[in-house]
């Protein structure tokens, strides 16, 4: 009988210590596939993509005969007023092309030649800029220009309002506009400098939506619970979850404005890039 106990008493050690090594191995489990990502509070810009129109002045350069051109000034040069910026073979011989007038050179025409920011205004619904790939030269037809004035982008009204707004083309640029001009439908800013990459465009442009404080995560660490976002951290050793607002940022990245003010003091937190093999409350070991 004693003997009957004392292997029934060894049993159940033997399942109790199997069960908390079951218990161990699953926390150690869920803290190697746990993905976890530092993330440091900071102010991040979030910009929206907005489709304008490009306005600018600009004078077209064209030739009184047919020929093909080789050009001796790079797109986005600046020339000055008779300067050569190009060669024209055509039947009869060798034509210098020279710059009608000084500003930035471009291998592409306007439709209509505006003279200053009034023109470009009224006729912004049908202004175009038209890029030139080949290098045949029709008789008075246009195949280059010079910019001679500030960029001026046009948006919906709807879009933008505000006295001034950061446009960003990429990661190394963007440039401050102010509003010159408005009406019914469209706010009219003009960029502060020549920004050659706006031109290249086809009028989609970012601008400065809004500064976020928060933090900027992988777009896998959020996970979406009736209609709110949240978050998994690791709290101590422990997962728990935390709502945020998320704005987008980038093709793999957001950033979120986390809403519980118990975190105003912290400098970062430790995400879990992976919060749908948790629960709230899985003990994932110490950090």
């Amino acid at each position: 009988m004693q003997k009957k106990i004392i292997v029934t008493i060894a049993v159940l050690v033997i399942i109790v210590l199997i069960l908390g090594l079951i218990n161990d191995l699953r926390a150690f489990v869920r803290k190697s596939l746990a993905g976890l990502y530092t993330a440091n509070f900071g102010y991040f810009e979030i910009y929206k993509e907005v489709k304008g129109n490009l306005l600018f002045c600009a004078k077209n350069i064209s030739a009184d005969q047919d020929g093909s051109i080789q050009f001796l000034k790079d797109d986005f040069d600046f020339v000055h007023k008779d300067e050569v910026v190009g060669i024209l073979s055509t039947k009869d011989g060798i034509v210098d092309i020279l710059a009608p007038a000084s500003g930035y050179f471009v291998k592409g025409f306007v439709n209509i030649e505006c003279d200053n920011v009034s023109q470009l205004i009224e006729n912004q619904k049908i202004f175009r800029f038209t890029w030139i790939e080949s290098d045949k030269v029709l008789k008075d037809k246009p195949f280059a220009s010079i910019v001679v004035s500030d960029l001026t982008v046009a948006l919906p009204i709807s879009i933008a309002k505000d006295n001034s707004l950061t446009i960003f083309i990429n990661q190394f640029v963007k440039g401050e506009a102010k509003l010159v001009y408005n009406n019914e439908e469209y706010c009219f800013y003009e960029v502060s400098e020549f920004l050659p990459q706006i031109l290249t465009s086809n009028g989609y442009l970012k601008i400065l939506e809004k500064t976020v404080y928060g933090l900027k995560i992988p777009k896998n660490a959020l996970i979406k619970k009736s209609g709110e976002y949240f978050i998994y951290i690791v709290n101590g050793n422990i997962i728990k979850d935390v709502k945020v607002a998320v704005f987008d940022y980038d093709p793999k990245f957001v950033v979120v404005k986390v809403e519980n003010p118990d975190f105003n003091d912290f400098s970062s937190l430790i995400v879990v890039l992976t919060p749908r093999i948790f629960k709230i409350g899985d003990v994932v070991g110490n950090f």
